[in-house]
């Protein structure tokens, strides 16, 4: 009888399948009536399944579990003038009618950095939401603040050097907070999660593409968030 080939797949989908030869031989030992470790049960794990199980960990940053609860989400970017009050207009807009009305509690965005402290979204950002019909989104930039990780239930970093920022803060801040924090290109709906890249020094196209990545990312978070709830109900 030929060896069985256990294979572990890596939701992150990047490269082939993975084998592991210590599963493998076990199962191929049970075939052929011969002791294996599947039946000790005080047989510590192979460094390759520990190594196995801890890559599919990290290849799963969101696991589907429907919320008991409301959920509360900040949007975060370097200036909080751009992209994190882009993505905090079209994310408002959203849940604020049904379906999704009463699913979320709280919406905010805020900068790693204080340069704009007190200052509206850019114009371009406020041109490019008026324009795709979000009319009545008001803001004041603000900087992260260590209490934000207790705060929100997900914190979306829009690039990944905004993600190391917010990353360092949690970890000094503490380490058991209740947020998820994560790019918001997560979900991308790509094999690969995306960036948002800050539009600022560019012209009104980056804004533009900008509202096409945060409108796509807000409708698979929401999907994931909520599978069973039909978005053009």
């Amino acid at each position: 009888m030929p060896i069985p080939r256990v294979v572990v797949m890596s939701l992150a989908r990047e490269g082939p399948p993975t084998v592991c030869p210590s599963i493998a031989s076990d199962l191929a030992a049970a075939v052929a009536g011969q002791p294996s470790g599947l039946n000790t049960p005080n047989r510590q794990p192979s460094s390759t399944t520990r190594q196995l199980h801890t890559a599919t960990r990290r290849d799963q940053p969101h696991i589907a579990i429907m919320p008991d609860q409301p959920v509360s989400v900040l949007f975060v970017c370097l200036g909080n003038i751009c992209r994190s009050t882009m993505a905090e207009g079209i994310f408002r807009h959203i849940t604020q009618k049904p379906p999704y009305k009463g699913l979320v509690s709280k919406v905010d965005s805020c900068g790693t950095a204080a340069y704009h402290v007190g200052d509206p979204p850019d114009e371009r950002t406020m041109m490019t939401l008026e324009d795709n019909g979000i009319m009545d989104y008001r803001h004041s930039s603000r900087k992260v603040s260590p209490a934000d990780f207790d705060k929100f239930d997900y914190i979306f970093a829009m690039d990944r050097s905004n993600l190391q920022d917010l990353q360092r803060l949690q970890q000094r801040a503490h380490s058991d907070s209740r947020a998820k924090v994560m790019l918001f290109g997560e979900f991308s709906g790509k094999q690969r999660p995306e960036t948002v890249s800050d539009p600022y020094y560019g012209g009104d196209e980056g804004f533009t593409k900008a509202y096409e990545q945060c409108t796509r990312f807000t409708g698979n978070f929401l999907k994931h968030l909520f599978p069973d709830i039909d978005p053009k109900a």
